[in-house]
């Protein structure tokens, strides 16, 4: 199946820019079957570049069924449109969407996810060494 579309049953075939239904927890997405596919050898691309459709679980009204957090596949998604991080300020979910960038075999999002990914470790010390020069500074002032 590798550089093949294919179609489930009874549809027609396959075009680059197909829709596909998915239900991840109970939330209903739809999107487009290359944003799922967009970054080689993940758990999505596997999916529905490398499997059968009919060896995929499916809900009852026919929608491609994956049990994971349906709330945090928003952002797992809209990662994958893209290739950005773009989640709210003070994002409370940060170690749970980790571990769902893990499940889905997402190691760069996994790693912009980790507490302390390298370049925030980079600009906490940045901006620790600028307070402490300033703090040496009016010292020697003073």
């Amino acid at each position: 199946l590798l550089g093949h579309e294919w179609t489930p049953q009874g549809e027609k075939p396959s075009t680059p820019q197909r829709q596909l239904s998915l239900n991840v927890g109970g939330q209903v997405y739809v999107t487009r079957r290359c944003t799922v596919v967009s970054v080689r050898d993940s758990l999505l691309w596997r999916m529905f570049s490398q499997q059968q459709p009919s060896e995929l679980p499916r809900d009852s009204k026919g929608r491609f069924f994956l049990d994971r957090d349906g709330f945090l596949f928003r952002y797992i998604l809209d990662y994958l449109r893209d290739l950005q991080l773009v989640l709210p300020e003070h994002f409370p979910e940060r170690s749970r969407l980790q571990r769902e960038a893990e499940y889905f075999q997402l190691p760069d999002l996994a790693r912009r996810l980790a507490p302390y990914n390298s370049l925030e470790v980079y600009n906490m010390h940045r901006e620790l060494s600028a307070y402490f020069l300033s703090i040496l500074q009016m010292a020697r002032v003073g």
